[in-house]
């Protein structure tokens, strides 16, 4: 199955047919709490046989094309474009990235097409101030600097202390100086200023990462009651943080709807000066109404949740 579900037969609907057919071989099957959460309309099997292909190398680029390809010619590798994803490409390497003079110089960051569809849709602008309530190693964060291009700042927020070490760590490395790390306890968040945007990508159950943490697919269910007031509880932290007519936006690498689509309703019945954002998909150009559900059906990338919040103006 996992080469049936690697190869270019066709869509997962198709693959999946393909799998019911060979003798003496059990179709996929998703845990039972993620298979549970799923939106109505999601195909359940089609899903975990997407879940099977192996992930691909993703990165990031830092610079224009030209540099990075020079840059990469000194290894043997295979560069890809994202079709519509500017800095993203897929590689093929078997040389340890980490040692290559381009990621020494900064050139590139290792991120999945999912995430930097995240950063994307959060529109950044060089001079505004944005706020990464839960950064971690900082991914995101460095991503919203780097479309600043060095002018504003980003405060980045993170209750983990080795966390929040790599971030800054990776922010000198990459020479990044318009990004702030906070250390916060998750309940009351540093003295800062109203924002132009917060990103609250909140702890989750991580359903959507099925392809690259194979232990998931035996994990018992996390306490999904627990993760959700604590998404709540983030998400009315960041509302008090927006600026009137500054943005909201909020993510997960769930696949579950009590995590993503229902998060942003129970919300918006609490804000009523917040409204959804209308935005553009960044993998495939196609509009949407302020809410963006990726996963493994849609391509070579993760599963992922994104909400975009616009505060009416007072």
């Amino acid at each position: 199955l996992e080469e049936l579900a690697a190869s270019e037969a066709g869509p997962p609907a198709a693959l999946r047919e393909a799998a019911r057919r060979l003798p003496g071989v059990a179709a996929p099957r998703l845990p039972d709490w993620i298979r549970r959460g799923l939106p109505a309309g999601v195909d359940a099997a089609a899903l975990a046989l997407a879940c099977l292909r192996p992930p691909s190398l993703w990165i990031r680029a830092r610079r224009p094309e030209a540099p990075l390809r020079r840059l990469l010619e000194a290894i043997p590798a295979s560069a890809v474009a994202h079709p519509r994803l500017p800095a993203a490409w897929r590689l093929e390497c078997r040389e340890d990235l980490y040692a290559t003079t381009a990621y020494r110089q900064g050139a590139f960051v290792l991120q999945d097409p999912a995430s930097q569809a995240i950063g994307a849709l959060c529109g950044a602008a060089p001079g505004q101030h944005w706020l990464d309530l839960c950064a971690g190693a900082g991914g995101k964060s460095l991503q919203l600097a780097d479309a600043m291009a060095g002018k504003g700042v980003v405060e980045a927020c993170e209750v983990s202390a080795a966390r929040l070490a790599e971030l800054r760590r990776r922010a000198r490395r990459l020479q990044v100086f318009n990004l702030r790390g906070h250390a916060w306890d998750g309940q009351r968040l540093p003295r800062l200023p109203p924002a132009d945007g917060v990103l609250v990508d909140a702890p989750c159950s991580s359903s959507g990462t099925l392809r690259r943490n194979p232990d998931l697919w035996q994990r018992p269910a996390p306490a999904l009651a627990a993760l959700t007031a604590l998404q709540d509880g983030l998400l009315d932290l960041a509302a008090a943080r927006v600026k009137p007519g500054g943005r909201l936006v909020y993510a997960t690498c769930s696949l579950l709807a009590v995590e993503n689509e229902e998060r942003v309703q129970a919300f918006l019945a609490r804000h009523p000066a917040f409204r959804p954002a209308p935005l553009v998909n960044p993998l495939d150009g196609r509009p949407g109404d302020g809410r963006l559900r990726l996963s493994p059906l849609d391509g070579d990338h993760d599963g992922t949740f994104t909400a975009t919040l616009w505060r009416m103006m007072d």
